[in-house]
C-alpha cells in the first residue's frame, strides 16, 4: 500500500496522514476501475452478439459478464463506504 511507504512521524498525525493517502489512492483506483469496468462488459457483450460457435467460449463471455456486473456492484459499494469515511 501506498501508506506503507511514508516515513515515520511522530504522534498520531502521521497515521491520519497514512490513512488519507491511502484512502486517497484507494478511491483513484477504484475510480478507474469503474470507468474501465462498463467497456470490458461492452466487449464481452459484442464477442458474445457477434456469435461465436464454440458454447464454451459463449459460456466463458457469460460468466465473465456476470462477474464484471458483481464486480462494478462491489467497486460503488466500496466508493460510497469511503466517500463516508472520510
Amino acid at each position: 500500500m501506498v501508506a506503507a511507504n511514508l516515513p515515520p512521524q511522530p504522534g498520531r498525525r502521521g497515521a491520519d496522514l497514512a490513512l488519507v493517502v491511502m484512502i486517497l489512492s484507494e478511491r483513484q483506483s477504484l475510480k478507474a476501475e469503474l470507468a474501465e469496468i462498463p467497456r470490458q462488459v461492452a466487449a464481452y457483450w459484442n464477442e458474445l452478439e457477434n456469435g461465436s460457435p464454440r458454447r464454451t467460449r459463449r459460456e466463458q463471455l457469460e460468466w465473465m459478464i456476470q462477474e464484471r456486473e458483481r464486480r462494478l456492484t462491489d467497486v460503488r459499494a466500496r466508493l460510497r463506504a469511503i466517500k463516508h469515511e472520510s
